[in-house]
C-alpha cells in the first residue's frame, strides 16, 4: 500500500542534490591544499584534487560527489529531480489501458519488478545518464504501483475501515520528509 521508496527519494531529494559550500583543491599553481569553490576549479587545468569539505554542517557525501557534478549546469542537477516526474507524467496514462489489458495484479507485479530493478541499477551506477534513466523508470513504476495498490486496498475494504487507512497513510506520508531530512543531517554524516 506504502511506497516508502517514492517518498524517501522525493523528500530526500533536496538533500542528495545539495552542493557542498566548500571544497579543497590542490593544484600545481598553488602550494599544498587550500579552499576553493567550482568557479575556481571548474575551468583550470592546474588544479589535480578536488574533495568537498565534510567537516561543515551543511556539507553532504550525496550524488553530487558520487556522479562528479561539481561542474555541472544547474540544469542538468534539476534534472535529476525533474527526470522522476518526466516519467510519472509519461506512464500514468497509460496504467488504466495496461491493466485493464493485462490485469492489475500483473501490472502491479511488473511495476514492483521494474522498480526494484530500476533502483539495483542506479544504487550501483555512477554514470549521470542511467541516474536519469533509472529516476524516469522509476517514477513511472511508482505510479503503477501506488495507484493500483491503493485501489485494490480500497476497494477491499468496508467504509468504516477506509477512513482509518486514508489517515494513517497521510500520517505515514507527512512523517517521511521530516525523518529522511533527519536521516540525512544527522546518522548519514
Amino acid at each position: 500500500m506504502f511506497d516508502l521508496s517514492f517518498f524517501m527519494v522525493l523528500m530526500s531529494l533536496s538533500m542528495l542534490t545539495k552542493a557542498p559550500k566548500e571544497y579543497i583543491c590542490e593544484s600545481t599553481a598553488h602550494d599544498g591544499s587550500y579552499s576553493c569553490q567550482p568557479e575556481d576549479f571548474c575551468n583550470d587545468p592546474s588544479v589535480f584534487s578536488v574533495k568537498p569539505n565534510l567537516e561543515l554542517a551543511d556539507s553532504y557525501d550525496n550524488w553530487i560527489i558520487s556522479f562528479n557534478l561539481q561542474c555541472a549546469s544547474k540544469a542538468d542537477i534539476g534534472l535529476i529531480g525533474s527526470s522522476f516526474f518526466i516519467g510519472w507524467v509519461t506512464l500514468i496514462p497509460l496504467v488504466s489501458p495496461l491493466a485493464d489489458k493485462f490485469g492489475r495484479w500483473k501490472l502491479l507485479f511488473a511495476g514492483t519488478v521494474m522498480g526494484m530493478i530500476a533502483w539495483t541499477i542506479l544504487l550501483n551506477s555512477s554514470s549521470f545518464a542511467m541516474l536519469i534513466f533509472c529516476m524516469a523508470i522509476h517514477g513511472g513504476t511508482s505510479n503503477m504501483r501506488i495507484a493500483i495498490a491503493m485501489l485494490n486496498t480500497y476497494e477491499s475494504m468496508t467504509r468504516a475501515h477506509y477512513v482509518a487507512a486514508f489517515v494513517s497513510t497521510a500520517v505515514f506520508e507527512a512523517s517521511c520528509g521530516p525523518l529522511s531530512t533527519l536521516y540525512f543531517m544527522f546518522v548519514s554524516k
